[in-house]
Formats: structure tokens, sequence, C-alpha cells
């Protein structure tokens, strides 16, 4: 490696704070984590310089490990965390370290034995663009995305009744006053993404080219 690269182990401890740096205010003191897929873009220009990273993520313990245990400190569960490492010669702009780039998506399974579910959900992207969330961007594969205020919608018996992956803040202007706790979702079905409103007070609507079009 060369005399300005960081070390594997210096890496290491960059992507997990990342990774800690994701986690979201659940209400009544609970934090939670949002998503169950992290995909590491890690830039490894040389086979020499691959094999040094294989040797830490792989190692006692292993990068997994090292973040479900951040996890787990912070209070968040984490039990059906996917880490996956994907190697890169070339670093890209939009990389926040030079050094790696984490995509988080939330991926929820399909069921083998139900074939009318259909095949996974493709990608999809969704940037915030006005109101305040926990990030600004989100990465998904899932067949069903929920979005609105709070990442934790509890009942008045104070038990979980939604979790919104796309969550933004309480007491952050009027944007985000007009979202509902229970908002919107997009659902993917026959190869679409399609948006649906959760019967929000103050509506959902779709714009295109800064026009209103549903």
């Amino acid at each position: 490696m060369g005399s300005g690269a960081r070390e594997p182990l210096e890496i290491v401890y960059s992507i997990v704070e990342a990774v800690e740096h994701e986690i979201q205010p659940g209400g009544r003191g609970r934090r939670t984590f949002p998503f169950n897929r992290v995909t590491l873009s890690v830039l490894a220009p040389s086979r020499d310089a691959r094999a040094r990273f294989e040797a830490v993520f792989d190692g006692e313990p292993a990068l997994r490990e090292r973040i479900v245990d951040r996890l787990r400190s912070a209070g968040c569960e984490a039990v059906d965390l996917v880490v996956d490492v994907v190697y890169v010669t070339r670093g890209q702009k939009n990389w926040r370290d030079p050094g790696f780039h984490v995509d988080f998506a939330r991926v929820t399974p399909v069921d083998a034995g139900d074939a009318s579910r259909g095949p996974a959900a493709a990608r999809i992207e969704l940037t915030v663009s006005r109101g305040v969330a926990e990030r600004r961007a989100y990465a998904f594969m899932a067949r069903r995305i929920d979005l609105g205020r709070c990442a934790e919608v509890r009942d008045s018996r104070n038990r979980l009744i939604r979790t919104n992956h796309v969550a933004f803040a309480e007491g952050s202007g009027d944007v985000n006053q007009s979202v509902s706790r229970q908002h919107a979702h997009i659902g993917y079905a026959s190869g679409d993404y399609r948006l649906y409103d959760d019967r929000s007070a103050h509506g959902t609507s779709i714009l295109r080219n800064g026009r209103t079009v549903a």
C-alpha cells in the first residue's frame, strides 16, 4: 500500500462509524437501524491490497460482527443484517470517503413457496428534496417502503404498528409537519414501483417537471 494509504483496520473503523451514523431515533428513547443490508464498495487497486482487506474483514472479529456489535451497543437489533463487500479498482466522485462507499437498503425476502408474490424487487433510489429526514438519499430493494414522520409509529398502548423506512424528523418546520406518521408507501409489483397514499392528513402528490400530475 502507498505511503498515503490508510491501513485496512483504519478503514474498518471508518466503515463501522458510517453504519452507526445511520441509526435513527425511534421514539420514547428508543433507537433503530432501519436497514437489513449493507453493501460496501472498497477501493482495492491491486491483488495485494484486496488480500490485506480480506484478511481483516474475515478475521476475528469479522467485519459483520464488528458492525452488529456496534449496533447492539446502541440498542438496535441487527439479527438479519447482511453485509456484502465489493472490491473496486477505482473510486467514484460521489464517495464521501475516498477509500470506500456504503449503500444501505431494506430488502424484504420473497417467500419461495408463494409464487404469486413474484420476483425480488428491483433497486430504487429516493432523494429527499424538501423537509428534513435522517438521510438525504436512500436505496432500497424491497416490495414495500413506508414513508412518514418518525421512524417508529406506536399506538395508544405503545405497540409498534409501523416502521417508516424513510422517516422525516419531528418538529423540523412546516414541510415536515405536513408529513403524517403513516403518510404513504411505495409498493413493488409486476416489475414497477407505485406510490400509495395511506390516508395522510394532507394527501400525497406526484410532481413531474415542477407540475403536479397525480
